[in-house]
């Protein structure tokens, strides 16, 4: 007989003798639970399902981040745009630095000096491309690629969008330099194929800048491809 039935049987026993002896004035012997060699009763394995458990470790934060985006004048476009995309995390601190009008050759030569205001992050997002839609080869790069190398941080390159200016001859060309270039060392957006709504042809409308930075953030915790 099962512990429990045993102590079913038992409390029975109790309120029959309980009743006798209301009835008839005299004492209940004494009952004795019958004698069993586990007390133990096993329950189904969903009787705690939903229950807390108390002792529970509470989950881990994700750790900081500080994230900088920096490059040309699309920086300053979706810094404009960037509280209103809400994209950006609890534990993540985000700084721009855009100077606009400025190519990837700009930033090869000033990109070491210009990192060195920001001596603790854990990601770039460069922009950089757009004003070398008309140039037929890439600019140089190295130093860039480098001091992120040397950083050690996360590193994506957004290339340049969808461009349509008038007089301008190599379109098309400079996302595809760029990827090759940074492929190992950061990951590469490809910002012609986002289809990013441009208000003057080259920078974003706030439609076009709030799409982007959602797609940016999607894309920002992705591996780069091997070089």
């Amino acid at each position: 007989m099962l512990f429990a039935e045993k102590l079913a049987l038992f409390l029975m026993l109790c309120l029959a003798c309980s009743a006798h002896s209301t009835l008839s004035g005299q004492a209940c012997p004494d009952v004795e639970l019958p004698a069993t060699t586990s007390t133990s009763v096993e329950l189904p394995l969903d009787t705690f399902e939903g229950v807390a458990m108390l002792d529970a470790a509470p989950p881990t934060p994700p750790p900081p981040q500080r994230i900088l985006l920096i490059g040309d004048s699309e920086v300053l476009y979706l810094s404009w745009y960037f509280d209103r995309a809400n994209v950006k995390q609890p534990n993540e601190t985000v700084l721009f630095d855009s100077k606009p009008g400025t190519t990837i050759g700009t930033w090869n030569s000033i990109f070491v000096q210009e990192m060195s205001r920001y001596p603790r992050l854990d990601m770039v997002i460069i922009l950089l491309g757009t004003n070398n839609f008309n140039f037929d080869f890439l600019q140089a790069h190295q130093s860039i690629l480098d001091e992120v190398k040397r950083r050690n941080i996360k590193c994506l390159w957004v290339g340049p969008t969808d461009v349509k200016m008038k007089g301008w001859k190599n379109l098309h060309m400079t996302g595809p330099f760029i990827k090759e270039a940074v492929d190992g060392t950061c990951t590469y957006f490809d910002t012609e194929a986002a289809n990013i709504e441009l208000a003057d042809g080259v920078h974003p409308t706030l439609a076009g800048g709030i799409k982007w930075l959602q797609l940016i953030w999607e894309a920002k915790d992705q591996k780069p491809a091997p070089n």
